[in-house]
């Protein structure tokens, strides 16, 4: 599939622009502005400020968990969308691996993480990994909002375990 680059608005600043302001050391703008550029398909800007802002945020002396989790998030749901498998694997399993060691096991975007890799793990025929995947992220809702969540039974429907 070929991927549509999508032109920049003249007025959005592009990310190699905003880096070279007087911002560099503000993570949550490069966090917002890769949010901008992944709603309006522009993958590969979007994938720019992301990791920009990751690495200012594992740079810093105490990161905040949650904005890391959000941005390996974003950068997973990224790939995704670029049918890009192997990155959003890649990806998630960073995201999964960052919530067990910071203890944030019960992130609901630890659940969308989950998610997205099992649909790669089950779309490359990983059936075991797959069904691990949707077990620990239909545990993960079921516990934040109940059993009766929408996303849960929508996956449950494809994936009746």
């Amino acid at each position: 599939m070929q991927r549509q680059k999508r032109p920049t608005s003249p007025h959005t600043p592009s990310t190699k622009k905003c880096m070279a302001l007087a911002i560099p050391s503000s993570p949550k703008i490069f966090a917002q502005l890769g949010r901008v550029y992944l709603e309006q398909k522009n993958y590969q800007q979007a994938e720019i400020a992301f990791v920009h802002a990751l690495t200012i945020y594992e740079q810093q002396e105490t990161p905040d968990p949650s904005a890391i989790v959000g941005i390996l998030y974003a950068l997973t749901r990224l790939s995704r969308e670029q049918d890009d498998h192997q990155q959003t694997i890649i990806y998630g399993e960073r995201a999964i691996l960052f919530c067990q060691q910071e203890a944030l096991q019960e992130s609901t975007l630890l659940a969308e993480c989950l998610e997205i890799v099992a649909e790669c793990y089950f779309s490359e025929e990983r059936y075991n990994e797959a069904k691990a995947c949707y077990q620990r992220s239909f545990q993960i809702i079921e516990q934040a909002y109940g059993s009766v969540h929408q996303q849960l039974l929508r996956v449950r429907t494809i994936w009746p375990l």
